[in-house]
């Protein structure tokens, strides 16, 4: 939820910037919302990987789920980094009028993960059958895949468009950090009051 509402933080500033033909502000603010989701996504995979049994018995999972859910857990929300980078670089394309490409890119993780995870929950075509940890190691698989296509993407583009975003970029945007997640917390906090609810 909260990566989500970076990306929309994302999409604001950099719309901003490509409306005012300023495609330098427009990378800058992508590299400023890659440091936010990278530094939100490290917030929630550091409670995973250090306390999943605390998180799951906020739920009231029973003992029995919790020692079945922990590794799917460590393994799903420990790949948040990628989903992270994957979400800004989508949000970016979309700030710059560019729909179809993450509109491909999720159907390509679509397909891989629900084939993977056929293929590892069930143990197909001579796989091992690894359940619950097959459908989690499906999910990093797919996410990795979406994140080498968005960052092919990015990186195929021209130097002077709106998300090229390069090493410079990503340091300028740290002075933006502030602003965008001044934009972010309250779609942070909305996103947060309906998962509650």
């Amino acid at each position: 939820s909260a990566l989500f509402a970076v990306g929309f933080a994302c999409v604001a500033l950099m719309a901003r910037a490509i409306g005012a033909e300023d495609p330098g502000a427009a990378r800058a603010a992508l590299g400023g919302s890659l440091w936010v989701s990278v530094v939100t996504a490290a917030v929630v995979c550091g409670a995973a990987l250090v306390a999943p049994r605390t998180i799951l018995g906020w739920l009231n999972a029973e003992a029995g789920v919790i020692e079945h859910t922990v590794p799917y857990m460590r393994l799903v929300l420990g790949s948040t980094l990628i989903l992270a980078i994957s979400l800004v670089l989508e949000n970016g394309l979309r700030a710059d009028k560019d729909t179809v490409t993450p509109m491909l890119v999720a159907w390509i993780v679509a397909v891989v993960k629900i084939t993977l995870s056929a293929v590892l929950i069930f143990g197909l075509f001579g796989f091992p059958r690894l359940e619950l940890v097959g459908a989690g190691v499906a999910t990093v698989i797919s996410q990795a895949i979406g994140l080498t296509a968005f960052a092919t993407v990015v990186l195929s583009r021209p130097k002077s468009s709106p998300v090229a975003v390069r090493a410079r970029d990503v340091v300028a945007g740290l002075g933006l950090f502030r602003t965008i997640v001044r934009v972010a917390a309250p779609g942070v906090a909305e996103r947060m009051v309906l998962n509650l609810a």
